[in-house]
């Protein structure tokens, strides 16, 4: 037995070419409506619903952060003013780059190792070893 969607088939398919051109010509009507609409004014809507509204503290904290920069940078010297140093404040500062590298090439540097100890004589199982002494080898 044929099922109800294979009768409602059967019985409307001659309406499939007529609903196709029906179709293409309500499109053809809506398509450039909708590229009209598509303007600068909905673009930046819908990125500012994307984008700034989902985060909206993110961008506050950003924004404030931009600000005290800009007040910094606007406290600071003016543009042209360069600063001067004395020959004795450059001398320092050369000096105490040299020391920070040394110290910086002697932390670098790898780590001695620790001589042995030799063995005691009180260790147990060692008492009955012979002491070794250094002695010149005759030759042979």
């Amino acid at each position: 037995m044929p099922s109800p969607r294979d009768i409602l088939l059967a019985r409307h398919g001659a309406a499939e070419p007529r609903l196709d051109v029906l179709r293409a010509t309500v499109l053809a009507r809506v398509e450039p409506t909708l590229n009209r609409r598509a303007s600068l004014l909905t673009t930046l809507r819908a990125v500012w619903r994307e984008l700034v509204v989902p985060c909206r503290p993110v961008w506050m904290t950003l924004a404030a952060v931009w600000a005290v920069l800009l007040v910094l940078n606007g406290t600071g010297r003016s543009r042209g003013e360069a600063p001067v140093f004395s020959a004795n404040e450059i001398t320092a500062a050369m000096t105490q780059w040299v020391e920070r590298r040394r110290v910086l090439a002697e932390l670098a540097a790898p780590a001695a190792t620790p001589a042995r100890k030799p063995p005691e004589a009180g260790i147990p199982g060692h008492s009955h070893l012979p002491s070794v002494t250094a002695t010149t080898r005759s030759a042979c």
